[in-house]
């Protein structure tokens, strides 16, 4: 089962909840994206994936996050990262992961983009996500990142 949650992951999205919220549709349309976004991310995980390389065998850094949409409102965020360092006679190397838990609802949506409040499972802090697809019809989140959004491994 899923463990906790934290904002650290979504913090980013709060500067765009008010701008979210005031160019959404009336009430009406908005239920029924609403329910179109709740269709489309129940079960469903949005992937965040992005890596550097220094060139010339110096190093590099990666990380990958995932946020997890169960049908049953519970969620789940998993982040790793790595790190690579390689100068003349040494090297280092790191990494790390995380996974959080707690519980998503939507808060507001419109055609293009959804905002969604979460929960953090441990503390009962709030935060929100906000993401959305452009004309390429491809999910990206608030700071323009490129989501894949593909079945979730950990819920249904």
């Amino acid at each position: 089962m899923l463990n906790k949650l934290t904002n650290s992951f979504i913090s980013s999205s709060l500067a765009i909840l008010s701008i979210a919220l005031s160019t959404a549709n009336p009430a009406n349309a908005s239920k029924q994206t609403d329910r179109l976004w709740q269709k489309s991310l129940n079960g469903s995980k949005a992937v965040q994936m992005s890596s550097y390389s220094s060139g010339n065998g110096g190093g590099g850094l990666s990380s990958r996050k995932e946020i997890h949409f169960c049908s049953n409102g519970e969620m789940a965020i998993t982040a790793s990262s790595s790190i690579s360092v390689n100068a003349s006679n040494s090297s280092y190397s790191d990494g790390g992961s995380q996974k959080y838990t707690g519980t998503w609802k939507i808060m507001q949506s419109n055609e293009y983009q959804v905002v969604m409040e979460v929960i953090d499972a441990s503390s009962g802090e709030k935060g929100y996500i906000n993401i959305g697809y452009k004309q390429d019809k491809k999910l990206y989140s608030a700071n323009g990142n490129r989501l894949f959004h593909v079945p979730s491994d950990l819920c249904k």
